[in-house]
């Protein structure tokens, strides 16, 4: 669950960034939208343009939560994936703090850079006849019957994105924006445990906090409105540059979400959505993790990508006037009806979003 001590951040941050943006935001005019529903929910980015000269600053938080695992779309037990692995993973945490600034040059063009942070927090059960190759160092073990379970974790930055979106279209209460990005790859693909041998071992991949390569992102947002609603729809991918130093990278990814919104008066919308997302299986291997495919399903590249639909329900909060207008806290829950997997991989049970944004 999200703890206490990420809310208590989260309020921190939030007054602080008041505190610095109060007196721009008091002497001038920011032409923040006056309707809670102009941003899309907190789990959309890339859903709006801004003014020549306008900025915004969004702090966002990400809450992923994974139990059990599945074989293509069917439940597996631990028992099983241990008929071929020595490792099974029981639980997975990805939590992920996003700070963005955009920046309208023109009317019609604006850039956006986020920077963010994971935090990855795993429990797995491993066979009792693997432990001597079980780290002793930076994972935490206990015993239990035949196996030990152990919990390992990394955080550390992970990837930059740098965005420019252009206003393709704005008629009356419809918009289209282009976007285009580039994948900076400034997270930590050499992250190490050390093993009771002494001998350091990378992590798998999905503990690693970056993709390693260079990747395209480019996307297209239809938004429109009429009195009391709002929709939209995206359409974003992820295109990888050819392969990082360690010769693999992550399978292309292409993600569609439709939602929409009713203003319930003009500082409080609720939202409906659902998405969908499909990736590719992961191209190459990292030879110095490879060995470890036997071992633990992350290792293995062949249990990587697959397909996904959730469905997500958000709430908008806006303060309309006053020194802080334009300040705005979002939320969204959501689950996932359908996945389908390539191999054995986690089970994504739920995901929460959380933000704060603010105009001037």
């Amino acid at each position: 669950m999200v703890s206490l001590k990420n809310v208590w951040l989260l309020i921190l941050f939030i007054n602080i960034c008041n505190g610095i943006a109060q007196d721009s935001i008091c002497n001038q005019d920011c032409s923040c939208n006056s309707r809670p529903d102009f941003h899309a929910p907190i789990g959309v980015m890339l859903d709006h343009a801004h003014n020549k000269g306008q900025w915004m600053i969004s702090y966002r938080y990400m809450n992923m939560f994974m139990k059990g695992n599945i074989k293509n779309t069917t439940p597996i037990e631990s028992d099983a994936i241990m008929q071929n692995y020595i490792m099974s993973p029981n639980n997975m945490q990805m939590q992920m703090h996003m700070l963005m600034l955009m920046y309208g040059i023109t009317s019609k063009i604006t850039v956006m850079a986020m920077a963010n942070y994971v935090v990855n927090d795993m429990d797995m059960t491993m066979s009792m006849y693997g432990m001597g190759n079980m780290n002793m160092g930076s994972m935490n073990m206990s015993s239990m019957n035949t196996t030990m379970t152990m919990n390992d974790q990394s955080k550390g930055f992970s990837d930059t994105k740098l965005y420019a979106l252009y206003k393709l279209t704005q008629k009356k209460n419809h918009e289209v924006l282009v976007s285009n990005g580039i994948n900076l790859p400034t997270g930590s693909i050499s992250l190490y445990i050390t093993t009771n041998s002494g001998k350091d071992q990378r992590k798998s991949y999905g503990m690693q906090l970056g993709s390693g390569t260079y990747a395209w992102l480019p996307g297209l947002t239809y938004t429109g409105s009429s009195s009391q609603t709002s929709w939209g729809a995206q359409a974003t991918g992820i295109i990888n540059i050819g392969v990082n130093r360690y010769n693999y990278c992550y399978g292309n990814t292409a993600n569609a979400t439709v939602w929409i919104a009713y203003k319930w008066n003009n500082w409080i919308s609720n939202s409906i959505r659902v998405e969908g997302n499909a990736s590719a299986k992961m191209y190459g291997f990292d030879k110095e993790i490879s060995p470890y495919r036997t071992t633990d399903p992350m290792a293995d590249t062949k249990n990587s990508g697959g397909k996904r639909l959730g469905v997500f329900a958000g709430m908008n909060f806006l303060i309309p006037k006053g020194c802080l207008k334009g300040n705005q806290l979002l939320i969204e829950y959501g689950i996932p009806f359908y996945q389908q997997v390539n191999g054995i991989q986690m089970k994504t049970t739920h995901m929460i979003f959380a933000g704060w944004q603010m105009s001037f």
